[in-house]
């Protein structure tokens, strides 16, 4: 690593170091310190999943007791962790609620219609009875006992009897299904008020969670200013740079001892070093290589979809100090790359992802002004330029 002197150094420096630092303490780890069962994909997806579960949360334990252990600046950061983790569970959670309530409205819609429809159907029927009466009634009632009683063939009687018969049965017809249709009427409209009631409620949740990402929002911008502000020496710069050397390498120490037979899964993928010139970059932006950084920083808007370059299995999604929400996937055979600065996670460590899998989505997590993605390929914990991988850079 280069040593920078404290005169000359800048903040933009020492913050493309951090994650280097720590992508390199953190892939080591994950590669040198397995022993040799883990190597050879011992271990059921459920063991796996569990001691991955178990590693990640060893690590972030530890994360917070050691920021909490460096004073002020390592309270804001493990502030920030907390809002960053905040902004994407509310976002999670009002895209949910979107998806809802637009499932609402088509149900309200399709209400709206099926009401309109028994309606002139019931209205259809009305007219139908009202035919019927009139046409019952167009003959009086003492006409028609003349016409029953007077003179005339046994056939002619019973015809009348039968034309008068019909429109009885015809009315009486008619006004069950009226009944039924009144019946099926109220039935749908109490469903339109339930189904109003409900897009009312998913509406006002909607909005209680838009107003709770921005007040997330506004904290976390004042948290990165003061974290900026308690950062702006070249000296606190370097003491923050070694704090994360150290802290990192406490942190693997006490987890190599952490598990007695840790079943970590790595499935082999062994094509993937024939695949250097051929990836897709995992989202599409301006790719920015900046720093003593190994990786670089795709440039894209918040909330755009970030892709697993290769077949897979998730070994770490969480928080990570230099790199915000941070994933890793480990191709086989010492591959692994890295997405940070996250703005939501959609997968677990255990988890199997395939070229093309939507992992995660671009933001600004971990306390950076400009929204993408830092993305890194590492072959047994040396970095690669994912430039020479990923076509079109």
């Amino acid at each position: 690593m280069t040593n920078l002197p404290v005169k000359n150094a800048t903040y933009r420096q020492v913050r493309e170091k951090i994650p280097a630092l720590i992508a390199g303490c953190l892939v080591l780890f994950l590669l040198q310190f397995s022993p040799p069962g883990v190597a050879k994909g011992n271990g059921s997806p459920e063991s796996v999943k569990a001691e991955l579960d178990r590693i990640n949360n060893k690590i972030q334990s530890l994360n917070r007791k050691k920021l909490e252990q460096e004073g002020e600046i390592g309270k804001l950061q493990l502030k920030l962790k907390t809002l960053d983790k905040q902004v994407a569970h509310n976002l999670s959670s009002l895209k949910k609620l979107n998806r809802r309530i637009t499932e609402a409205t088509r149900k309200l819609h399709d209400l709206n219609e099926r009401l309109q429809a028994e309606s002139a159907e019931l209205s259809h029927h009305q007219e139908l009875l009202a035919e019927h009466i009139r046409a019952l009634y167009a003959v009086p009632e003492k006409t028609r006992v003349k016409m029953l009683l007077r003179p005339g063939s046994v056939s002619e009687r019973r015809r009348d009897q039968v034309y008068f018969q019909y429109l009885q049965d015809a009315r009486m017809a008619q006004l069950s299904v009226i009944g039924n249709r009144l019946s099926k009427l109220e039935s749908t409209n109490k469903d339109l008020k339930g189904q109003l009631s409900k897009l009312k409620a998913l509406k006002t949740k909607a909005e209680t969670t838009r107003q709770a990402l921005k007040k997330d929002r506004s904290t976390r911008k004042k948290t990165i200013a003061s974290l900026n502000r308690r950062l702006k020496s070249s000296q606190n710069q370097l003491k923050g740079l070694a704090a994360n050397r150290e802290q990192l390498n406490e942190l693997l120490e006490r987890l190599r001892f952490a598990a007695a037979n840790p079943a970590l899964l790595n499935k082999s993928n062994a094509g993937f070093g024939a695949l250097e010139g051929s990836l897709s970059w995992p989202l599409k932006g301006v790719v920015k290589k900046t720093g003593l950084a190994p990786g670089v920083t795709i440039v894209a808007p918040a909330g755009k979809k970030v892709h697993a370059i290769s077949d897979g299995t998730v070994v770490f999604a969480d928080w990570m100090r230099g790199f915000g929400l941070l994933m890793i996937v480990d191709h086989g055979n010492g591959y692994m790359s890295l997405y940070g600065r996250n703005q939501s996670l959609f997968k677990a460590p255990g988890d199997h992802v395939k070229l093309g899998t939507v992992i995660a989505t671009a933001g600004n997590s971990g306390g950076y002004s400009e929204s993408g993605v830092y993305f890194e390929i590492r072959k047994d914990a040396k970095p690669l330029d994912p430039r020479k991988w990923c076509k079109g850079s």
